[in-house]
């Protein structure tokens, strides 16, 4: 028998009946057989399909052409969503139509919706790991930077718009459906009169289309605030006394992003807060059958000796350049750019496109897809280090490299070894030294204080204590501000530091053992002179 859905809507908002079923079209069974219904979404239903040439499963969402308003401009719009590519996206790989549907093809991934395995968690009384919590939210974050960097907007995200590719505990989290509200109709009416937390506050307001991800960040919160302790009230959940069992950090992340709009952060800073600062999508960032190394600590380290060596290898027009161009390409002056603008960036500067890729991908040292300025002057300085066939050397073997010019530029005229702790000092504060402590977050004072304890710094000690120093004085580290006490956490500005046991990199042997840099322990400040949280605090 078939079954009706009468809360399903037209595009105008009013209730249209829909078919629960699947829609069998003789365009479909030309390239796949079809395995079950899913149920229905606003615009029609939802099936799996099998493709006939290679036996993969694809998700299939059919649109009836009669609840849209610009049918055809719709297509055109739905076709350039199949353009978007990103390893943290399901995107659509196919659009076909026959005379009442479109049909948008995606892939079918094995491991269901955050939405189904919240529900799981749910059923079985337990609470997600927040370590789980905050992979899958970074992974969202990753991808929604890369699509608002393309000018897509989501405008519809809920649990079960991320989607996992394993049931394991180290699935991927892929974002689905990008785009796909505005593409329909830009009017949005289908997302104004649904029901859900997931909705921004702006997006209610009738009769006023919203330009920007900020509803993106409002659902990001509302996500994360659903898998953190379960509840999916419309705003920040202040009094839920499941809080108790989260840290501050995550409590913090939610309330940033589920304030008004205007007071959200970007998708790219939002990545840059301390909840987040310990994850890595490195791992996530190849195709379903790569190996990708998750070298995180090698790319720190390379990434710290270029910050060292930009005030003796970049020329200061070149840097100051550099500025002009990144304040000019960051277009909502959030302080950060798309690894794609960097890469050009580059090229415009006299790289080779091989070379700009690789050196925008080692300073890229999370993987998050987006860089502060900081990073693109790294960028620029590895380039210059990465001749042709040096364009896909590994983190590790780049490290070396910077190691040798690191003790050529600041050792003595034969570039022998140790290099003395004060004459480094006096070395970097040129005046390229002071453009990156005044434009990039840089502070080489405190990049110095992991040699605090060792005057003279020769190859065994010059890796080890970068890596140990967590990228401290850089942007790479806890951000500034001391934590807010209950009372003022309102009105405090969303980054600050979380507690010390979710140190951004933590130390694999690398390069050796190295004791941390030694800290004022009466003080309990860090080495960017912030006040630190010890375990106990959160």
């Amino acid at each position: 028998p078939t079954a009706f859905l009468p809360e399903a809507r037209s595009m105008s908002g009013a209730a249209t009946p829909q078919l629960a079923v699947g829609v069998r079209s003789q365009v479909l069974h030309k390239f796949y057989t079809f395995e079950h219904d899913l149920g229905v979404w606003a615009f029609g239903s939802v099936q799996v399909l099998k493709e006939r040439r290679t036996g993969s499963l694809k998700t299939c969402k059919a649109v009836q052409k009669s609840l849209l308003r610009d049918a055809p401009g719709a297509a055109v719009r739905i076709k350039k969503l199949c353009e978007l590519r990103h390893p943290l996206l399901c995107g659509f790989t196919e659009v076909l139509e026959d005379l009442q549907h479109y049909f948008l093809i995606s892939p079918k991934l094995e491991g269901g919706d955050v939405g189904e395995w919240l529900e799981k968690t749910s059923q079985e009384d337990s609470m997600v790991e927040e370590h789980a919590c905050a992979a899958y939210i970074a992974q969202v974050l990753v991808a929604l930077a890369y699509c608002h960097g393309m000018s897509v907007y989501h405008l519809d995200l809920r649990s079960s718009s991320v989607l996992l590719t394993s049931r394991e505990s180290d699935a991927r989290a892929m974002l689905s459906d990008t785009g796909l509200a505005l593409a329909l109709d830009p009017e949005c009416p289908h997302v104004r009169n649904a029901d859900g937390a997931h909705i921004a506050p702006e997006l209610r307001r009738t009769g006023r289309l919203v330009s920007g991800g900020a509803p993106d960040l409002w659902s990001v919160g509302s996500l994360a605030q659903a898998m953190l302790i379960g509840d999916e009230v419309h705003g920040f959940a202040k009094d839920s006394e499941l809080w108790a069992f989260r840290s501050k950090g995550s409590r913090n992340f939610v309330r940033q992003l589920l304030q008004a709009e205007g007071k959200r952060p970007t998708a790219a800073a939002a990545l840059q807060h301390p909840w987040l600062r310990s994850i890595s999508v490195r791992q996530h960032l190849g195709g379903p059958n790569d190996c990708i190394k998750d070298d995180v600590v090698e790319r720190l380290v390379c990434y710290m000796q270029a910050i060292l060596l930009i005030p003796v290898e970049l020329a200061h027009r070149d840097l100051d350049r550099l500025r002009g161009d990144f304040v000019r390409i960051d277009l909502d002056s959030d302080g950060f750019i798309s690894a794609k603008a960097a890469q050009a960036l580059l090229v415009l500067r006299g790289s080779l496109e091989v070379q700009a890729r690789r050196a925008v991908d080692l300073a890229d040292v999370r993987g998050t897809g987006v860089l502060e300025f900081s990073a693109l002057a790294a960028a620029a300085l590895l380039a210059d280090m990465l001749p042709t066939f040096w364009a896909s050397c590994e983190a590790e073997d780049l490290a070396m490299r910077l190691q040798k010019l690191f003790f050529e530029a600041f050792g003595d005229e034969k570039g022998v070894e140790p290099v003395q702790l004060h004459h480094l000092q006096r070395s970097v504060m040129t005046s390229i030294g002071r453009l990156m402590e005044n434009h990039s977050g840089v502070n080489y004072a405190e990049v110095l204080s992991a040699f605090d304890e060792e005057p003279e710094i020769d190859r065994d000690s010059l890796l080890p204590r970068l890596s140990a120093a967590n990228g401290c004085g850089t942007p790479l580290h806890y951000a500034a501000g001391r934590p807010p006490a209950p009372e003022e956490e309102e009105q405090t500005s969303w980054l600050w530091p979380q507690s010390s046991s979710f140190g951004l990199f933590r130390s694999c042997g690398l390069y050796g053992d190295a004791p941390r840099t030694s800290r004022n322990s009466e003080s309990r400040r860090s080495c960017s002179g912030d006040w630190e949280y010890d375990d106990d605090d959160d």
